[in-house]
C-alpha cells in the first residue's frame, strides 16, 4: 500500500471519528438505535420502552438540539405490530450493533437511558466511522486492481473520501452507509485480478447477503447483480462450484433476516410496506408518502420524479459533483471491451433497478435526509466507472479536478448540516452552477481542439 493511499485512509478515519454525533439526529437513526437499547436492555426487538421512542426516560436528551418534534414525541419511524411498537428498519444491521452494546455493558459501561451520548457516539464510529473508512479501503485497492496510474489513484480516491456524500453520512447511524461499504467490498473483490475461486466467490457471497438485509430496495438487486457476475466469470465445473459457495455464504444471513421478520410482521416481506403497521395514533404516515407500492397517478409523473431523485433540489448527482463524470465514464466503461466491463455492467445493473424501484414505489425523495440516502451506496461503483475513464482517457483528468474541488467546498456544508438535514444546501446551486459551466467550457475547447487540423512538418518548413 503506497503512503499517498495510507495517508487518505487514515484522514478518512480521523475525519470520521471527529464529524461523529454524540445523539440520534432524528427518526432514521432514532428508530435503528431504539432497537439495538432493547435489544440488550430489555431483550425483545419491541422498542416501546426505549428512550428514543419516549425521550424523557433518558438522563440526558437522546436527540439532536433543537429537533424539537423527536425530542418531544421519539421516533416516528415505528411500526404497530399486535399492539406494540418495532423499529420499520431491516433487522438484521443491528444485530452486531447490540453485540458491540452487549460486550460495553459487560466491561461496565453506562446504558443508554444513562448516557444516551455515549452510547450514540459509539455506535456510530463502530457502524457508521468504519464502514465509511473500510469504504475508502475498498476503493483504493480499486484503483490499484484497474490499473490507474498514480496520482490519478489517490487523487481518485481522495474524491471518494472527501468530496461526495460517503463523508456525511458517516456522521450518524444509518443502513446507507453499511451498503456503502458492502457495495464498495463488492467492486474491490470483482476487479481484483485473478480467476474466480471459490473463496472469492464465498466473500462475495456474504457481501450480497449483507447487503440484501440492510436494504431491501437496493440490497437484493445488488445481491442479483453479484449473482450474475460470479455466473458470468466462471464456466463449466468452477462455475458451479463457485455458485455453490457463494449461495451457501449468502443463504444464512438472507435467512436471518426473513425468519426475524416473520417472527415479528408474519410477512416474507418488508414490514415496514404494510401500510396497517403504520396506522398508530399520529402517525405521519399514509398511502401518500409510504414506499413499497406503485405511488404515482400516471406514468408521466413517475419519469419527472425519477429525474428529480437525480437533478432535482436534493438531487443524487448534483450533491456529489464528481458523479457529472458518469455522463462520460459509464458509457465509456461499458463499451470498452475487457474483464472490467463485466463488473460495470453488474453493478450498472444494481444501480439501474435500484433506481427504478425507488421511482416506481416512493414520492417523498427519501424523507428528511441529506440528497437522496438510498443511492448513497451507488458510489462505490461510479467510482470504478470514473477510474476506467481517467486512466484510458488522459484529457478528462482536468475535468474531474474540477468536479473534485467543486465537492470539498459543497461538502465543508453538508458536513455541518449532517445526514438527516432534509434542507436545500444555501452552496448547492452556485457551486453546481460554476463547476457545469467550467465543465462545458473544457468540453468545447477539447472538441475544438480535436476538430483543428494539425500541420505537418512540409507546412512547417514553408512557413
Amino acid at each position: 500500500m503506497r503512503f499517498g493511499r495510507r495517508s487518505i485512509i487514515f484522514a478518512a478515519f480521523l475525519l470520521a471519528f471527529v464529524s461523529a454525533r454524540p445523539y440520534a439526529g432524528g427518526w432514521n437513526d432514532g428508530s435503528r438505535l431504539a432497537t439495538v437499547e432493547s435489544l440488550v436492555d430489555r431483550h425483545t426487538f419491541a422498542i416501546d420502552g426505549s428512550i428514543y421512542v419516549s425521550p424523557w426516560l433518558a438522563d440526558r436528551p437522546p436527540y439532536e438540539p433543537g429537533n424539537e418534534l423527536a425530542a418531544r414525541y421519539g421516533t416516528s419511524d415505528k411500526l404497530l405490530i399486535d399492539g406494540k411498537y418495532y423499529s420499520d428498519k431491516s433487522p438484521v444491521p443491528a444485530l452486531p450493533m447490540a453485540a458491540a452494546y452487549q460486550l460495553w455493558r459487560w466491561v461496565g459501561g453506562p446504558s443508554a437511558s444513562e448516557r444516551p451520548d455515549v452510547f450514540a457516539l459509539m455506535l456510530t464510529w463502530l457502524f457508521a466511522g468504519v464502514p465509511y473508512v473500510l469504504a475508502v479501503w475498498a476503493i483504493g485497492r480499486t484503483c490499484n486492481s484497474i490499473g490507474l496510474q498514480p496520482p490519478w489513484d489517490n487523487v481518485l480516491l481522495a474524491g471518494f473520501a472527501f468530496a461526495t456524500l460517503a463523508s456525511p453520512y458517516a456522521e450518524q447511524v444509518n443502513n446507507h452507509i453499511l451498503l456503502l461499504a458492502v457495495g464498495a467490498g463488492v467492486v474491490e473483490a470483482a476487479v481484483r485480478r485473478g480467476p474466480m475461486t471459490m473463496a472469492r466467490a464465498a466473500w462475495l457471497g456474504l457481501l450480497a447477503g449483507l447487503g440484501y438485509t440492510i436494504d431491501l430496495g437496493a440490497g437484493p438487486p445488488l445481491a442479483l447483480a453479484v449473482f450474475g457476475l460470479v455466473t458470468w466469470q466462471t464456466h463449466g465445473k468452477k462455475r458451479w462450484l463457485s455458485l455453490t459457495a457463494f449461495v451457501a455464504a449468502a443463504l444464512p444471513v438472507v435467512a436471518t433476516h426473513h425468519a426475524i421478520t416473520y417472527a415479528i410482521a408474519g410477512t416474507i416481506g418488508p414490514a415496514n410496506a404494510k401500510a396497517e403497521y403504520l396506522q398508530w395514533p399520529g402517525s405521519p404516515f399514509n398511502s401518500t408518502n409510504i414506499t413499497g407500492g406503485w405511488a404515482h397517478a400516471s406514468v408521466a409523473k413517475a419519469g419527472l420524479y425519477s429525474l428529480d431523485l437525480w437533478f432535482g433540489k436534493k438531487g443524487f448527482i448534483l450533491h456529489s459533483p464528481m458523479l457529472l463524470m458518469l455522463f462520460v465514464a459509464l458509457p465509456y466503461s461499458l463499451w470498452r471491451p475487457g474483464r472490467d466491463r463485466r463488473v460495470v455492467v453488474a453493478m450498472t445493473f444494481w444501480a439501474i433497478v435500484t433506481w427504478g424501484l425507488y421511482a416506481a414505489t416512493s414520492r417523498n425523495l427519501s424523507g428528511a435526509c441529506l440528497s437522496i440516502r438510498w443511492f448513497v451506496p451507488l458510489i462505490a461503483p461510479a467510482m470504478l466507472a470514473i477510474g476506467i475513464l481517467i486512466r484510458d482517457k488522459p484529457a478528462f483528468r482536468t475535468d474531474l479536478v474540477v468536479m473534485i474541488v467543486a465537492g470539498l467546498i459543497l461538502n465543508v456544508e453538508l458536513m455541518i448540516r449532517g445526514p438527516w438535514d432534509g434542507r436545500v444546501p444555501w452552496l448547492l446551486w452556485p457551486v453546481v452552477g460554476v463547476t457545469v459551466t467550467i465543465w462545458i467550457g473544457l468540453l468545447v475547447r477539447r472538441w475544438r481542439q480535436g476538430r483543428r487540423p494539425k500541420r505537418s512538418e512540409g507546412d512547417a518548413f514553408v512557413r
